[in-house]
């Protein structure tokens, strides 16, 4: 039932929709926290809609697998309670140019 609710996408079309290229997307740490290797632009992922973070799509499957209901990375509840998806904003960080 969890896995119909977290929706499969392409990594790049995730990266797109959050504003970040390819090359941002995979920077310092851009790969997967449950197998620990890199997501390619057109691996499928599953995007937790709590908190907005992207894991392979057959990771989160296993996660999921073994009960686990939280965020691998940050361990924030797979699905935001109704209060929390009034308030919760997706969490990235970009980089802006300061050029003062």
């Amino acid at each position: 039932m969890i896995k119909s609710q977290v929706p499969v996408v392409e990594y790049v079309r995730f990266l797109q929709r959050h504003g970040l290229g390819v090359d941002k997307g995979a920077s310092d740490d851009g790969g997967c926290a449950v197998c620990l290797s890199s997501i390619e632009e057109r691996d499928e992922v599953r995007e937790l809609s709590n908190c907005s973070h992207a894991f392979h799509r057959e990771c989160l499957d296993r996660w999921v697998d073994y009960n686990l209901a939280a965020c691998p990375l940050c361990r924030s509840l797979l699905f935001p309670s109704k209060r929390e998806k009034r308030t919760r904003k997706p969490c990235f960080l970009r980089e802006e140019d300061n050029e003062n």
